[in-house]
């Protein structure tokens, strides 16, 4: 059994990082999902959070960044078949979630076997 924790880098993700690791509760891997379109201060914060706890945070990278999946992918199937780009990601259009986050997460788990708790 392998226990994953999915690091946003914000305040609620860290605390509960943090504490997991303080009640030593088994982690084998934390996860962080780049969107490529984090400000340089998370990456510090990453960075620091490492060096805090002493154990590496697994980065998680998508094939195509932010800029080219909002303006130049091609879109493959549906009706929007040939249409370049994705357009702004809002709360009705959840194409960043899903190529940067659950498809990103989705590989990783794929690539580490079955034995995983979530």
């Amino acid at each position: 059994m392998k226990y994953i924790v999915s690091f946003s880098g914000g305040k609620d993700s860290t605390a509960m990082l943090l504490r997991l690791l303080e009640e030593g509760r088994p982690v084998d891997d934390i996860i962080f999902c780049d969107t490529t379109a984090e400000f340089p201060q998370m990456y510090e914060h990453i960075e620091k959070v490492e060096k805090y706890i002493g154990r590496r945070i697994t980065v998680l990278r998508p094939e195509h960044d932010f800029e080219y999946m909002m303006l130049e992918y091609e879109k493959k199937r549906g009706k929007n078949k040939g249409k370049k780009g994705y357009g702004w990601a809002n709360g009705m259009v959840r194409w960043c979630t899903g190529y940067f986050k659950r498809d990103q997460v989705n590989r990783y788990l794929r690539g580490i076997g079955d034995e995983v708790a979530h």
